[in-house]
């Protein structure tokens, strides 16, 4: 009997602790908590991408401590990939092993004729390991026709706490979580991002 690959493992910690079958159905689970990032939505583009950006990355660090493990999953529907997009580039830095793989009809509601082909990469890391704020600056500029940009969605999953994190656009971030103290994490972050210039007693 072959072993999981990390795609497998990955699909079935999903369905064990989020009650959802692939990535796919992140949007279908319940419980999601959208955390906005434009924090200055009068700025400039330039200030609001760094401030989406920062607030980003302070809600990572309140969701994935030190040293807990979990994936790194990202998804792609365009063919030719440019050799500068930074998501593979993180991975590389820390020399992940890292699975590709491919498949069409992403979200299982596309026609039946239309085929569209997606790539997948799945990776077991440390997250905060990465250089997750060079992921989150390339996801903010994708849409807006700046660099660095990305062609890839990126999804962040802890393992050690059961939290799904990902940051759509320069516009927010998705979290769901797996277990009541993941939740209890979460309300903790909610408070951090709201309050980000108050010291902790």
């Amino acid at each position: 009997m072959r072993d999981a690959s990390m795609t497998e493992q990955l699909d079935q910690y999903l369905e064990s602790r989020f009650g959802i079958e692939t990535l796919a159905s992140f949007r279908k689970a319940g419980g999601i908590v959208r955390f906005p990032l434009d924090v200055e939505p009068r700025a400039d583009e330039e200030t609001r991408l760094r401030g989406a950006v920062t607030t980003a990355s302070a809600l990572f660090e309140q969701l994935f401590q030190p040293g807990e493990k979990g994936y790194m999953a990202c998804f792609c529907w365009t063919e030719k990939r440019s050799d500068e997009d930074p998501v593979p580039r993180v991975l590389e830095a820390v020399n992940a092993d890292v699975e590709y793989s491919t498949g069409q009809n992403f979200y299982g509601t596309e026609s039946s004729d239309e085929a569209i082909m997606f790539t997948r990469l799945v990776a077991a890391v440390v997250p905060r390991a990465l250089d997750y704020p060079s992921v989150f600056a390339a996801t903010a500029n994708a849409d807006l026709g700046r660099l660095p940009t990305t062609s890839w969605r990126t999804f962040f999953v802890n393992e050690s706490e059961p939290l799904l994190f990902h940051m759509y656009d320069d516009r927010g971030v998705d979290v769901l979580s797996g277990s009541p103290s993941a939740a209890a994490r979460v309300d903790t972050a909610a408070s951090a991002i709201a309050r980000p210039g108050e010291s902790e007693d």
